[in-house]
């Protein structure tokens, strides 16, 4: 189907290390909330008592992308790199995002005969 694609051979590295045997990959970029923008100049519908000014938004800002993983294995970092900046890079077969992020939380799980797993969120700077 067009526009379906494998997660196989994507890979998340931080800080120039592999992060884990990636199971998941959630990437989530957005804009700010929207800004009246009404003036003087926008649109009047209606004449006399009846008129009314269409009100018009626009976006100000773009918010920098934030990244969720989970993965298998251990991660590549430790409780005291929470709050580290540095290179995030995610490639899949369609995306590719690289930049400065910040290590905001991750979670580590071992249980008996099981695969350990692990989760991890960053923020992208926007520098």
């Amino acid at each position: 189907m067009p526009g379906i694609e494998s997660s196989q051979g994507a890979a998340v590295t931080f800080n120039g290390t592999l992060v884990g045997y990636l199971t998941g990959l959630d990437v989530e970029a957005k804009a700010s909330s929207p800004v009246d923008t009404t003036n003087v100049t926008s649109t009047v519908v209606g004449t006399g008592g009846s008129a009314r000014v269409v009100r018009s938004y626009d976006c100000t800002s773009i918010e920098p992308p934030a990244a969720s993983i989970t993965f298998w294995g251990p991660p590549s970092f430790s409780k005291t790199d929470v709050g580290m900046k540095a290179t995030l890079s995610i490639v899949t077969a369609s995306v590719s995002i690289s930049g400065t992020a910040i290590l905001t939380s991750w979670n580590y799980s071992a249980k008996p005969n099981q695969y350990t797993t692990g989760a991890a969120t960053w923020q992208f700077t926007g520098t």
